[in-house]
């Protein structure tokens, strides 16, 4: 039997030689298969600009790169392909930039979502950034700014007059000596203390308490997720412990709830003090937050701290980029001064409508926002699933994707001298009358998406809009304004971000306005 075996063992390896291994075969298939899989892919999928090398596996180089060098990559890639979408390794991971020209196609698509997209580059899974969470308590924002703040505009034009008078006052002086101040130090203050009067009433917008909070966090939460962003997404966690900016943004947090509470449970004692009469009523975010959440669970902390730090990031940024402007082309200040008190006699006084007349201000206001937005790309999204583009590109699911900006500053949209502030650019456009309605500034197009573009475009934009004429049209009457002599305000991007230039200061002193506000 054993004989059998051992010469069937035989015959099978002498057979076996004679034949061709299916291993190497196999092999050779499934390397075949892979590379025709990978150009298949990779032919719908945007290419990368600042891809890592063969061997690299830190992803430091690349980040910065993309921090210090976005806008030529950005510049460089749509001069040579201005259809063409691109793909960029940046501080929150690969990101496809689309043209332009895309804007529409995306605009209103729900395949793709701005929470989402807001909560993954601001971390809101972690603690200090849960104002940026995609949750319940940011979808009652929402719903606050549409449903109340942007219908109340009406009712809160003269608080905002009265308030920014006596900021004012407080802020650049009540001299008529010439004195020196920090534009975006100035601004931040006013704008931290203008909102808070709309959005919680006299009881805190005069509170420093108060107010240092939401100035404090407005900038130190965005400053604090750029520096988390330069770690790995697996390291955060850890690294939000102990970076000294993270630290500082969770104890702003802490003092806004110790600061608003007290004021949330005095609300909440006069209701139950209120049995069996009538509740006090309150016009204010406090009570729109608790009728908007119609008894469901919400953080009332939150959602005013999420409220505040919106309004005021952005809000501050748009106006001291417009004050810096006006004050560099001084020859505007007349015009603007002239065109205001216009108005206000027409009117008898400051009003909701007044701000829409004043049709030269809201031309310089929208040409700052043109020449420097908060970002160069824009639109900012994440895909909730698997997207074919119109042009055959691939957006995979959970792929973060933004618009570029650069149609803001193009030629072709803006044949005279886009590089350069000019005032009555967008008033000139009012004049042709199939442009006059894109050329106000809370109108967006896919040539204007400072606002965003399409379902997801700031909802506060009006508010914000109004609160900037209000400041402006005040600054203006009351002061004197001048830029110091040799000193040429530069702004600087960091990634995608347009940062102002924060060393600008102005010299203002007091004036006779030429009529009562």
């Amino acid at each position: 039997m054993n004989h059998i075996v051992s010469r069937l063992k035989e015959q099978w390896n002498a057979v076996s030689i004679l034949q061709p291994k299916p291993l190497p075969y196999v092999a050779a298939f499934l390397v075949v298969v892979l590379v025709t899989f990978y150009l298949r892919v990779s032919s719908n999928v945007p290419p990368l600009l600042n891809g890592k090398g063969f061997f690299e596996f830190s992803d430091e180089r690349v980040k910065t790169v993309f921090i210090s060098n976005a806008r030529q990559m950005l510049h460089d890639w749509f001069e040579k392909n201005p259809n063409k979408p691109v793909s960029v390794y940046s501080d929150t991971g690969t990101v496809i930039v689309l043209p332009g020209s895309m804007a529409n196609e995306i605009r209103n698509d729900k395949r793709f979502h701005l929470r989402q997209q807001v909560e993954r580059m601001m971390h809101g899974r972690l603690p200090g950034f849960e104002v940026f969470r995609d949750d319940n308590n940011n979808q009652l924002v929402k719903t606050v700014i549409n449903k109340d703040l942007t219908r109340q505009l009406a009712k809160v034009t003269a608080p905002l007059a009265e308030e920014t008078s006596l900021a004012l006052a407080d802020l650049l002086g009540e001299g008529t000596e010439w004195h020196e101040l920090p534009v975006q130090g100035t601004i931040l203050k006013l704008i931290a203390r203008l909102s808070s009067r709309v959005f919680l009433g006299t009881e805190l917008c005069r509170d420093e308490n108060w107010l240092q909070v939401t100035r404090e966090y407005a900038v130190m939460a965005f400053v604090a997720a750029q520096d988390l962003r330069l770690w790995s997404p697996w390291l955060r966690p850890i690294a939000n412990l102990f970076l000294s900016k993270c630290r500082k943004s969770r104890a702003s947090m802490q003092k806004a709830r110790e600061a608003i509470q007290p004021v949330i449970q005095e609300r909440m004692r006069l209701k139950a003090k209120a049995t069996g009469e009538q509740a006090p009523k309150f016009n204010d975010a406090i009570s729109w937050f608790e009728d908007a959440a119609n008894a469901s669970s919400f953080d009332p902390q939150i959602v005013q701290l999420s409220l505040s730090t919106v309004a005021v990031h952005t809000t501050t940024d748009l106006l001291s980029q417009t004050l810096a402007d006006i004050v560099m082309h001084p020859q505007i200040i007349e015009p603007l001064r002239k065109e205001i008190i216009s108005v206000l006699n027409e009117d008898e006084g400051l009003k909701t409508t007044s701000l829409g007349k004043m049709k030269l201000l809201d031309s310089c206001i929208k040409e700052s926002q043109r020449l420097k937005p908060l970002s160069m790309a824009s639109m900012g999204r994440i895909a909730t699933e698997r997207v074919v583009l119109s042009d055959g590109t691939v957006i995979p699911k959970g792929q973060s994707i933004l618009v570029d900006s650069s149609k803001m500053w193009d030629s072709k949209v803006h044949p005279t001298s886009p590089e350069k502030w000019d005032g009555y650019r967008f008033l000139r456009m009012r004049e042709d009358p199939k442009k006059q309605d894109l050329a106000q500034l809370v109108t967006t197009s896919p040539e204007q998406i400072a606002f965003g573009y399409g379902i997801y475009a700031c909802p506060g934009r009006f508010f914000a809009a109004n609160e900037i004429k209000i400041a402006l049209t005040v600054i203006l009457l009351k002061y004197e304004l001048k830029l110091e002599e040799g000193q040429t305000p530069m702004g600087f991007d960091y990634g995608f971000t347009c940062n102002f230039d924060f060393s600008v200061k102005i010299s203002v002193k007091r004036r006779k306005e030429e009529i009562a506000i």
